[in-house]
């Protein structure tokens, strides 16, 4: 019996049963416990608005990179376009997440005055920490 070099037989009928059941559905199951975490620490944390911020954007991030490539796998589109978008996002997923911790972690520090960017340095370590929760 031919096989890939993981467990699943490509030539049995119930391959896509398979992926449902070990690849897409434990996404999802993460996923929904993420959002719930999440709705969960936002309850807690509400007086911290740059926070809730960065929370909302790094769950659009695992949304779009999710939704996108599941609906066009469960569907069976077709198109080499959806195809490619689908390889692209799942690929850069790290790098959407990184790039908006960068990011954020800069603009928290560079402050516009005077014409001129300033790269402020904050007064205590524990304002220094990049994690915000």
């Amino acid at each position: 019996m031919p096989q890939t070099k993981c467990f699943f037989d490509i030539y049995n009928d119930n391959v896509e049963v398979y992926i449902m059941i070990f690849f897409n559905i434990p996404i999802w199951i993460m996923f929904i416990y993420n959002l719930i975490i999440i709705i969960l620490a936002i309850r807690i944390n509400s007086n911290f608005n740059s926070s809730l911020y960065s929370i909302y954007i790094y769950t659009a991030i695992l949304a779009v990179c999710l939704i996108i490539p599941s609906l066009v796998n469960i569907f069976k589109i077709k198109s080499i376009i959806w195809k490619t978008i689908d390889l692209s996002l799942g690929s850069l997923i790290g790098f959407f997440n990184s790039f908006w911790y960068c990011y954020q972690a800069l603009t928290d520090r560079l402050v516009f005055e005077n014409g001129q960017f300033i790269y402020r340095i904050k007064e205590n370590s524990a304002e220094q920490e990049l994690a915000k929760i």
